[in-house]
């Protein structure tokens, strides 16, 4: 589910709760409207990178849109790095991010990794879950190639990494090289990566 398709049903609730003001508890309806004004700021924030975008011929309402990868041109990738480069939230860092989650960016594999290593877990400055490691994580998997295998393993054996490891794998599962075989059996017992490992291990078994 993206963006948009939450928008209007949240603006009717929040109307609702205007004309209904013990519809719901007091700390329910001030975390629904902590919620809708993130919302609001965030997009506002995101203006600047869309009419970058529609400069070079990349229409999208959102840097959320399911429809930015279909349409994302070379143009468009050097601005989505571009605007990553610069001090916005964490959540629209992550969407940046997640933006740039496809094989032919792979050209800003340093700038990811950069970002990846000094990224945090936890909570972002509106005190919501920071999914910017994550989204990190996801572009560096989906760009990963034999070209940066090494660079990609390094990131993964780095506990320190966190459960953004799980979505790097992406990258070690896509490998036939020797060495990505050999680091998912070396990692089977990692808490972060067991299950995951585990179960994919199980899906790939050959049957009898």
């Amino acid at each position: 589910m993206n963006k948009d398709s939450l928008k209007d049903p949240l603006d009717e609730l929040l109307r609702t709760m205007e004309g209904n003001p013990n519809l719901i508890p007091a700390e329910a309806a001030e975390r629904i409207q902590k919620i809708a004004e993130r919302g609001a700021r965030l997009s506002a924030e995101e203006r600047p990178i869309l009419l970058d975008l529609r400069s070079v011929g990349v229409d999208v309402t959102t840097i959320w849109s399911q429809h930015l990868g279909e349409r994302l041109t070379p143009e468009g990738m050097e601005i989505l790095a571009k605007h990553l480069r610069l001090p916005y939230s964490c959540k629209t860092r992550e969407g940046l991010a997640r933006a740039l989650a496809r094989p032919s960016a792979h050209g800003f594999w340093s700038l990811l990794v950069s970002e990846y290593k000094t990224a945090s877990e936890g909570l972002d400055e509106d005190g919501f879950p920071n999914g910017y490691k994550d989204g990190l994580a996801s572009a560096l998997g989906a760009m990963a190639s034999k070209s940066n295998l090494e660079e990609l393993i390094e990131l993964v054996r780095d506990r320190t990494n966190g459960s953004s490891r799980l979505l790097l794998l992406v990258g070690l599962r896509r490998s036939r090289d020797p060495r990505a075989a050999k680091v998912l059996d070396d990692l089977a017992d990692d808490p972060d990566l067991a299950k995951e490992i585990a179960h994919w291990k199980k899906r790939r078994k050959p049957k009898p």
